[in-house]
């Protein structure tokens, strides 16, 4: 399971600290679970959400997809339809 965060600057962004940062962009990220074995497919999803607010949680396998899916509380989960193990 890997987790890469992104989120787009903001007016707010000069006015905070890190911590207070870190802890608006954790409240404000969309979770995204992306199940797929393709890096390349990965690479291309994290390049288009790069700016915007978006915590994107990737699988390899699809018996991993539920644990996950329970664990982190995506808001919108993306899956091969034809991955491996599902």
């Amino acid at each position: 399971v890997n987790t890469l965060s992104y989120r787009r600057n903001s007016p707010l962004d000069s006015q905070l600290d890190s911590p207070q940062k870190s802890l608006l962009t954790r409240l404000m990220a969309l979770r995204v679970l992306l199940a797929d074995e393709s890096v390349t497919i990965k690479k291309v999803f994290q390049l288009a959400l790069q700016d915007f607010a978006v915590e994107v949680t990737t699988v390899n396998v699809g018996i991993d997809v539920v644990q996950v899916a329970e664990k982190i509380k995506p808001d919108i989960i993306f899956a091969d339809v034809l991955l491996q193990k599902m």
